[in-house]
């Protein structure tokens, strides 16, 4: 049963290192507890086959925007999950 879980969306200006920006991208998505429910919703472990998507798009990221994995390291361990999971979410 898929369940819908409304988030307002906000503008925001964001300067620092990636890493900086991904906190704070981390730190928006804590105050909305409807996004926080939703995060949980990822299973906790992934199959292989995930796994090697999750590895390949990464691999992307680093190739075609590096900061991006800084960014996204810095809003996972906000959220106290993996970047995997991150990135997961993504997709």
């Amino acid at each position: 049963m898929r369940t819908n879980y409304p988030v307002p969306f906000e503008y925001w200006v964001m300067e620092g290192s990636s890493y900086e920006v991904g906190q704070f991208q981390g730190n928006a998505i804590k105050k909305h507890i409807a996004s926080t429910r939703f995060l949980s919703k990822i299973p906790k472990e992934m199959d292989a086959r995930t796994k090697n998507v999750v590895r390949d798009v990464l691999g992307l990221y680093k190739q075609f925007s590096p900061g991006l994995t800084e960014e996204i390291q810095g809003c996972a361990d906000c959220l106290s999950i993996s970047p995997d999971k991150l990135i997961l979410y993504t997709l």
